[in-house]
């Protein structure tokens, strides 16, 4: 291969880990209001639901939402058209089983949420690894809590 597209795809490779880094896991308590009202109009939330913490891993609030709450673990994906919304109440799960490293291309970690009729979803977490570790701890007890 030509050193220069070499040269292109390491940068890219690095601004790309750049940037998945910076991306924050966010407590409830520093959502804005008007952010913490959105993620309830997209994710369906109900009123009285608390956030505890939310990851964006595309476009912030409006793009992409990985969450949990008082009542539920849940995810949604906005593209231009469509809107993707999945959760499920700590009482429909099943079994809860993190990924820290997943093989491919598309390398965040994840939360894989079974729910007791057997279907699945993921719930994308990035950041430093002790950050995405205790989403998914924090998470795991709020579960327990909640069965």
């Amino acid at each position: 291969m030509p050193r220069s597209f070499l040269n292109r795809l390491l940068i890219g490779a690095v601004v790309a880990v750049g940037l998945s880094s910076c991306a924050k896991i966010y407590q409830g308590d520093e959502l804005s209001p008007s952010e913490t009202a959105r993620i309830k109009a997209l994710a369906h939330l109900s009123a009285d639901e608390q956030i505890y913490q939310f990851y964006s891993n595309n476009g912030g609030v409006e793009g992409a939402g990985n969450y949990y709450t008082s009542k539920r673990i849940g995810h949604y994906w906005r593209s231009e058209r469509d809107l993707e919304t999945t959760s499920a109440t700590y009482q429909d799960i099943a079994r809860l089983t993190m990924d820290y490293n997943p093989p491919g291309d598309f390398v965040i970690p994840y939360l894989l949420v079974t729910r007791k009729d057997s279907t699945q979803f993921r719930v994308y977490v990035g950041g430093e690894h002790e950050q995405v570790r205790d989403f998914f701890v924090n998470c795991r007890a709020h579960w327990k809590a909640g069965q």
